[in-house]
């Protein structure tokens, strides 16, 4: 038996807006509300970011904030992103008491569920994409995308994005809220891990092919009957009220961090890059890159006057390879503080790497 289900295109719309539209349709659902699929693209960049997420570095919102950016809280899971005009969002919005009947039951299963559509529209544009648990889609091994799910008040979102093209540039300027090597190193790795469909389909779809293959395999797969439709009255009242609430105050947005803080930008489930500072008087900077589970590579800068950078380049090698265990990293650490080179104890790093990666 085929379900019903809303198909809500919203089209351009502000950035606040693209996220509010999917948090207020699951929050006026009831158990006999038909389930909907929302199509929406933002009018201009955003930082989006999980509720009462600790990942987010102070620094990153005071770029957003130098640069008149909004950044928004959803309450949907995954790492801080960029959202711009070049992706398309879309939203599965579910009732709790209907989700046995879509199929969603399982929480595990719910990301490769909503993958399976998904990777069919890809393939019917030339384009062999994977889904990668717990929630990533890879064209070639690169991340292109994400998957996500949250609840909101009765309602359940499952969330993903067909990514056009991208700025890495950009990406990782509002990511980490920095114009050194940091920033630099995560464009760099975002180059690297992954990619869009203007890089990978020949020629490149245009979003309203995109939106059509989507619906296409959610109506076949899933056996849906679905029906064109707009917000309800009721609906479109708490989508205002969300306008507002999701929204963060950046007003006190001054880019100091913590004393010690070790900051992470996930670029792909299995590769981080880290930030951190080392050194007595935190004048050792060290921007680490993490690719399944190990230190892929290190980058040493700061004003150490007896360490030249050559020397601090030979020091940084010393840590390729490095597993993320406690035991292999404070092993390192003691070469780096008996190296010659330095005469401070370094401190930060040695013990909150694994954590930051988990």
């Amino acid at each position: 038996m085929q379900v019903r289900v809303r198909l809500l295109d919203m089209g351009i719309v502000r950035p606040w807006r693209s996220q509010a539209l999917y948090h207020g349709v699951a929050a006026a659902l009831t158990p006999e509300s038909d389930p909907a699929i929302l199509l929406v693209r933002t009018n201009r960049a955003y930082l989006c970011v999980g509720q009462d997420d600790a990942t987010v570095p102070a620094a990153s919102l005071a770029y957003c904030r130098e640069q008149e950016m909004p950044v928004i809280a959803r309450q949907v899971s995954g790492p801080p992103e960029l959202i711009d005009q070049h992706q398309l969002g879309f939203q599965l919005i579910v009732h709790l008491d209907r989700l046995e009947e879509m199929g969603l039951a399982d929480p595990d299963e719910r990301c490769a569920k909503l993958a399976s559509p998904l990777l069919t529209a890809y393939n019917k544009l030339g384009v062999e994409a994977t889904f990668h648990a717990p929630a990533e889609i890879r064209i070639g091994g690169k991340r292109t995308g994400g998957l996500g799910w949250g609840q909101i008040e009765a309602g359940l979102a499952l969330t993903g994005s067909m990514v056009l093209s991208a700025e890495n540039d950009l990406r990782a300027s509002v990511l980490t809220g920095d114009s050194g090597n940091l920033q630099a190193k995560v464009a760099e790795s975002l180059d690297a891990y992954t990619t869009t469909l203007e890089q990978e389909a020949t020629p490149p779809p245009r979003v309203e092919n995109l939106a059509a293959r989507l619906v296409d395999a959610l109506e076949q797969q899933w056996q849906l009957d679905v029906y064109p439709a707009f917000p309800t009255l009721e609906e479109l009242e708490i989508i205002e009220e969300y306008d507002e609430y999701l929204q963060v105050d950046l007003s006190d947005a001054d880019g100091a961090a913590p004393a010690g803080a070790l900051q992470t930008v996930y670029i792909r489930d299995d590769v981080q890059v880290l930030h951190a500072a080392a050194g007595a008087e935190g004048n050792l900077e060290a921007v680490i890159r993490v690719v399944a589970g190990q230190l892929d590579s290190m980058l040493l800068s700061g004003d150490l006057q007896a360490a030249s950078k050559t020397e601090l380049a030979a020091l940084a090698d010393m840590f390729a390879g490095a597993g993320l265990d406690s035991g292999d990293l404070q092993a390192r650490f003691k070469l780096l503080r008996d190296a010659e080179s330095l005469d401070q104890d370094p401190v930060g790093p040695p013990l909150n790497i694994a954590a930051a990666t988990t």
